[in-house]
C-alpha cells in the first residue's frame, strides 16, 4: 500500500485526500497503515488535508515528532459535505495524545486551520494554541477558520506581548481581533476578516481589553475602537472583509492612508467559485456603494476589486463610477444570479456608464459562480452573438479591455483580429463566420 521506508523518506508533499465518500468505519481500517507510513515520512515540508476526518490525533503526533525540522506549512482546509459534528470531534480529541509534547518547528512559516476540534477542551487545543503562539517570530501566514473565535483570541490575545514581526498573511474571524493586539503585527500586508466587527458596548472587547477598562464613556470607548482600526496594519496591500466593515477600516481622516492594491467584499471570489454558503453574505447595492466610496481613501491606487451585490440592477452601477478610476480587474457577482439575456440594455450602457470612467481596466466578469453548483446550470442558453455585440459597444469606451467573461464556462480574449475565446466551439463559430445564429452551450 505504501512505498519502501528509504522512499517515504523523501516524500516533501503529503496531502492526505480521498477520492469518495468516507465513514468511521474505512477510517478505523486505514488509520494503523496511514500512522506507520507518516512516522516514516522525516522529510514532508508542506501537509494538506482537506479531509478533517483523515486528520486523526496519532496521524497528527506522528507528523509533527517525524517531520518537525522539515516542516514549513500546514493546511488542514475542508471542503465539501466533510463536516464532522463538534461533539464526535472533541471525543475523538480528548485523548492525552499531546500531554508532554511541545511543538517545535524551526521552518514553520504557514499554518491554516479549520477543525471542529478547535471548538473543544482536548489536549489538542492546547497543542495547536502552543504551536501557533511559540511560532510566532517566524510565522508568515496565519489563518484560523469563520466559528473558531475563541481560539483566535486565546492565540492572539490582547494581554500576550508577543510580537509577530514577519506575520504578512492574517485571516481570522473578525470578532476574535483584539483592538489592543493589532500593534502586534506591524508586518501584516493581507487581510482577511471574516464576519462583522463590534464597535458598541457588547461582545468580547468590554470584558478583556485592559486598556479600554480605563475609559468610562462608551462614547469614548468606540472611539478608542475606530481610532484602533485607522491606525494600525498600516502595510496593507490586501484586503477582504464585509462591505460594512470598510468604512472603519479606511477613514477619510486616517493619519496614514493604507496602500491598499486589492479589495474583496464579503468574500466575492468565495462566491464566484461556486461556495454557495458565502452568498447569504451579499449585501444590497446602497451598502456596497457606500463601501467603494471609501477608495478614494486608500494611500494607493486599487488595481483589483471584487464585490457581491444582491438583487443588483446593473443600471445602477454607474454611480460608483467616481470611486472606480484606477481599477484594472473588476469581479461583479449578482445574488441571486440574473442572465444577461435579461440585462440587454444594461449591459449594452455599462461600456458608455461606467467603463468610459475606468481607462485602466483591462478584466471584467460578471460571475454566474452562485448557480455553478446547480444542476440546471447546465442547460443555460449563452447568446454568443449578443455577448460579441455587448464586446465590441464596450471597447469604444474601455480600449485597454482584453478579458471577459459571462461564465465560468468560457471566457473572451482580445487579440489583434478580434475578439476570440478559450472555448472550442466559440472559436469555431468564430472562424465559422458567427454572428448569424443564436448557440445553445
Amino acid at each position: 500500500m505504501f512505498l519502501s521506508r528509504d522512499s517515504l523518506a523523501y516524500v516533501r508533499i503529503l496531502r492526505m485526500d480521498f477520492q469518495h465518500d468516507i465513514n468511521d468505519i474505512m477510517i478505523r481500517t486505514i488509520s494503523p497503515s496511514l500512522e506507520r507510513a507518516v512516522s516514516r515520512m522525516t522529510g514532508v515540508q508542506h501537509f494538506l488535508c482537506p479531509i478533517k476526518r483523515l486528520f486523526l490525533p496519532s496521524v497528527c503526533r506522528c507528523l509533527f515528532l517525524t517531520a518537525a525540522a522539515t516542516l514549513q506549512s500546514v493546511n488542514i482546509s475542508p471542503y465539501g459535505d466533510d463536516r464532522p459534528t463538534r461533539k464526535r470531534s472533541a471525543d475523538a480529541w480528548a485523548e492525552d495524545t499531546f500531554v508532554e509534547y511541545s511543538p517545535t518547528c524551526p521552518q514553520l512559516t504557514q499554518l491554516t486551520l479549520n477543525l471542529d476540534c478547535l471548538c473543544s477542551t482536548s489536549t489538542f487545543f492546547s497543542y495547536i494554541r502552543s504551536l501557533v503562539s511559540s511560532h510566532a517570530a517566524q510565522l508568515r501566514s496565519l489563518s484560523v477558520g469563520p466559528g473558531y473565535a475563541d481560539f483566535t483570541y486565546k492565540v492572539l490575545h490582547p494581554d500576550d506581548p508577543r510580537v509577530w514581526p514577519r506575520l504578512e498573511r492574517l485571516e481570522v474571524d473578525a470578532s476574535a481581533l483584539s483592538w489592543a493586539w493589532w500593534s502586534n503585527a506591524p508586518a501584516v500586508t493581507s487581510l482577511t476578516l471574516s464576519g462583522s466587527l463590534s464597535l458598541d458596548d457588547s461582545g468580547r472587547d468590554d470584558n478583556h481589553h485592559r486598556e479600554e477598562h480605563d475609559i468610562s464613556s462608551p462614547n469614548a470607548r468606540r472611539a478608542a475602537r475606530i481610532k484602533a482600526l485607522s491606525v494600525y496594519f498600516l502595510n496593507l496591500q490586501e484586503l477582504s472583509c464585509e462591505a460594512s466593515v470598510l468604512p472603519f477600516m479606511l477613514p477619510a481622516k486616517a493619519p496614514t492612508p493604507r496602500p491598499i492594491r486589492k479589495l474583496e467584499l464579503n468574500w466575492a471570489n468565495s462566491i464566484h467559485q461556486g461556495l454557495d454558503e458565502f452568498a447569504t453574505h451579499a449585501p444590497r447595492w446602497p451598502i456596497v456603494l457606500r463601501a467603494l466610496s471609501f477608495i478614494p481613501h486608500f494611500g494607493a491606487p486599487v488595481r483589483e476589486l471584487s464585490f457581491p451585490v444582491r438583487e443588483l440592477d446593473l443600471a445602477l452601477l454607474a454611480s460608483a463610477a467616481p470611486y472606480l478610476k484606477t481599477v484594472e480587474s473588476l469581479l461583479l457577482v449578482p445574488v441571486p444570479w440574473r442572465s444577461p439575456l435579461r440585462e440587454d440594455s444594461a449591459l449594452t450602457q455599462l461600456g458608455e456608464g461606467l467603463f468610459a470612467h475606468m481607462p485602466r481596466l483591462h478584466t471584467f466578469v460578471l460571475s454566474d459562480g452562485y448557480l455553478s453548483r446547480n444542476m440546471y446550470a447546465c442547460f443555460r442558453i449563452h447568446d454568443w452573438d449578443m455577448e460579441l455585440s455587448w464586446l465590441e459597444t464596450w471597447q469604444v469606451h474601455a480600449p485597454v479591455l482584453h478579458t471577459v467573461a459571462f461564465t465560468h464556462k468560457y471566457k473572451w480574449m482580445k487579440t489583434e483580429r478580434g475578439w476570440g475565446s478559450d472555448d472550442e466551439k466559440i472559436s469555431e463559430w468564430l472562424d465559422s463566420g458567427g454572428r448569424e445564429e443564436e448557440e445553445q452551450d
